[in-house]
């Protein structure tokens, strides 16, 4: 009797610990596609927001994660190519956070928080950009 009970203990927490697995993919899910329409809308800061959200919503071999660490890195770099290094700054910040948020005794992405870190060293140092009109045929 005793063997039954522990067995059917053990299925609940299986059963249980299944359902919020699922059930953190699908709000992954949920929010990477959000991003990806405002993505699509050239919205990147609200798309940010978005793919932020799906990273906190991590759990193993979920490929929104995955997905989402990428296009912020992509807004990222939208920015710095249009000399906003304040949005940039403020996209690998979040992409860094976000990465710190889901670690435990596994880390997951590290070369990602890597590559943010230099990108965010990058926009704190004093760069001085060329103005627009500037005539570079002297």
């Amino acid at each position: 009797m005793r063997a039954v009970q522990i067995l059917s203990f053990l299925l609940l927490i299986a059963a249980l610990s299944g359902l919020l697995w699922v059930r953190t993919q699908a709000q992954s899910k949920a929010y990477f596609l959000e991003g990806e329409e405002k993505y699509a809308a050239r919205q990147y800061h609200e798309a940010a927001v978005a793919y932020e959200t799906a990273i906190h919503m991590y759990t193993p071999w979920n490929p929104y994660v995955r997905e989402s660490v990428e296009r912020l890195w992509e807004i990222g770099q939208i920015f710095e190519n249009q000399k906003d290094c304040t949005r940039a700054l403020d996209t690998y910040r979040s992409l860094r956070s976000s990465l710190y948020a889901i670690q435990s005794f596994y880390k997951p992405y590290v070369s990602w928080i890597e590559k943010s870190e230099e990108r965010i060293r990058f926009c704190q140092s004093p760069v001085v950009y060329p103005p627009v009109n500037a005539d570079v045929r002297r």
